[in-house]
């Protein structure tokens, strides 16, 4: 996306934030929004149409606890299509994690993506 200024057009950063909870969205895109581009995406179909489809995503605020696949996945199919090099992301969640899983289980899933 590019956006105008006095001394010409520069491309303004964008931040993927994916996230089944709206509120967690809507909190996450008021943070940035005033220094990036914010596309939201409510699952991982969206999310993985967006990362491809995009050219100029400065960063991705991954959900890891979503209904269907989770935040991990994505990671996953991220890394398959080689997007993974240039796109940083970031594990995010409100969830009550104790009852969802164990941390090590997620470190350790980081060495098998």
């Amino acid at each position: 996306m590019l956006e105008q200024h006095e001394k010409g057009a520069v491309w303004i950063k964008t931040i993927l934030i994916v996230d089944d909870d709206e509120i967690s969205r809507s909190i996450l895109a008021e943070i940035f929004k005033a220094d990036y581009r914010i596309i939201e995406a409510c699952d991982e179909n969206q999310a993985l149409n967006i990362i491809n489809e995009e050219m100029n995503i400065a960063a991705v605020l991954l959900d890891l606890f979503m209904p269907g696949i989770n935040g991990l996945e994505v990671l996953k199919e991220m890394n398959r299509s080689g997007k993974i090099k240039s796109i940083p992301v970031f594990l995010i969640t409100a969830a009550n994690t104790e009852k969802k899983c164990c941390w090590k289980d997620i470190i350790w899933e980081r060495w098998t993506l």
